[in-house]
């Protein structure tokens, strides 16, 4: 199994995928350009990580050519993971007056999301319910999401087979980790 680590510039928090790399049988790949993508199976997962300025991130994958591999990986029935700055790409439509200043920007419309960037910046240590096992981790981010569709994943939503959240460090929770 692999997993295509995006890392755009303005990437945060790249440490958490550490624990990804530890399992067994799996192949952890970043992916700091389109000259980079591995060819993936439908078992295969694409991760977009967290990041310092979304909308601006955004648009480097879509220089980048990536958004549609990413959209091609989910189309086909890959499995895609985006986590706080990653969940609010893929969303419909991001309003960002905070972190860019861009304004409205379409997202990669991967989850029935909208995101609102607003000015005070929620930073928490955050624990969710996911079937029955308690997952904690912590959030930092201006984004607002309002999802509309899906089913609850953490503190996101999981649309089909792609999962988005704002929580970060819920991959070192050994048993929820084999469990995804």
């Amino acid at each position: 199994e692999q997993i295509a680590l995006l890392v755009p510039p303005r990437i945060s928090n790249l440490d958490e995928f550490e624990p990804l790399a530890a399992l067994h049988g799996v192949q952890l790949v970043a992916v700091r350009d389109a000259g980079m993508r591995p060819t993936l199976s439908p078992q295969d997962w694409i991760i977009l990580p967290g990041s310092k300025h979304t909308s601006t991130d955004l648009a480097w994958l879509r220089r980048q050519g990536l958004d549609v591999w990413v959209k091609a990986h989910a189309a086909r029935g890959g499995r895609v993971l985006g986590i706080c700055g990653g969940y609010e790409m893929r969303a419909e439509q991001l309003d960002d007056g905070v972190e860019s200043r861009s304004g409205l920007v379409p997202g990669l419309g991967l989850l029935p999301v909208r995101v609102l960037f607003d000015d005070d910046k929620t930073v928490r240590v955050a624990t969710h319910d996911h079937r029955g096992t308690a997952v904690t981790g912590y959030e930092i981010h201006h984004g607002r999401c309002r999802i509309d569709g899906g089913e609850p994943f953490l503190d996101g939503v999981r649309s089909a087979n792609t999962w988005g959240t704002m929580l970060h460090g819920f991959l070192e929770n050994d048993d929820f980790r084999r469990a995804l």
